[in-house]
């Protein structure tokens, strides 16, 4: 099960946390200090602390999603509790799709921003 998957390596990069807070944190402080200075260099730097700050944001938002999924469907449960149990499962894996897309998209808009 890919879900399963998903949350052993979201319980991974769990001690990632407080480093993607404080990235975040520190991009926040460039993309201010890039925006505040008028000097062509300021441009990549911008560019750079827009990538960071996106990345990390990104990996935290993973890591907090994925770290607690829902209880697997089990047999001896009524009816009625199986299938919520299936439609939460259901809805992880599409948030989980989610996630995936929106990791493709800053990709693409990743390199477009660091290649320009």
């Amino acid at each position: 099960m890919l879900l399963l998957r998903i949350h052993k390596f979201a319980l991974r990069l769990k001690p990632l946390r407080f480093w993607c807070l404080l990235l975040v944190v520190a991009g926040v402080v460039l993309i201010g200090y890039a925006l505040l200075i008028a000097e062509n260099a300021s441009s990549s730097l911008l560019r750079m602390a827009i990538v960071m700050t996106l990345w990390s944001l990104l990996l935290f938002a993973f890591i907090q999603l994925f770290q607690n999924i829902p209880a697997p469907v089990l047999p001896k449960d009524r009816f009625i509790d199986r299938v919520r149990s299936h439609i939460k499962l259901g809805l992880y894996q599409l948030l989980a799709v989610g996630v995936a897309l929106v990791g493709v998209v800053l990709l693409s808009m990743s390199l477009k921003l660091l290649l320009l």
